[in-house]
């Protein structure tokens, strides 16, 4: 049977398992860690915080826990979000 586009689509259990499956951790099956409840309260916990710093929708860009973009943004965006991120920069001079 031909594979079609949407057999291979990234979000059908299969083709997530069988990408799992190469990159396979500690032996554990893609479709034990996506059946398993193992991350459940770190995703609740990482959307509660992006909800927090404004996460309606995705794509959203969080830095450091405390700096964030909703969208695509353009690069200069981005480039002002890891200078907020990275903090004021010492002037100190090194000889």
């Amino acid at each position: 049977m031909p594979r079609t586009a949407s057999s291979r689509a990234p979000s059908t259990p299969t083709t997530r398992t069988r990408w799992q499956a190469s990159r396979s951790r500690s032996g554990w099956t893609g479709r034990e860690i996506l059946t398993s409840n193992e991350y459940a309260d770190r995703v609740r916990a990482d959307r509660r915080a992006g909800v927090e710093l404004g996460a309606t929708g995705v794509p959203f860009v969080v830095l450091d826990r405390r700096v964030a973009a909703p969208g695509a943004q353009k690069v200069a965006v981005y480039a002002r979000l890891l200078e907020q991120a990275a903090g004021p920069v010492p002037s100190e001079r090194v000889s």
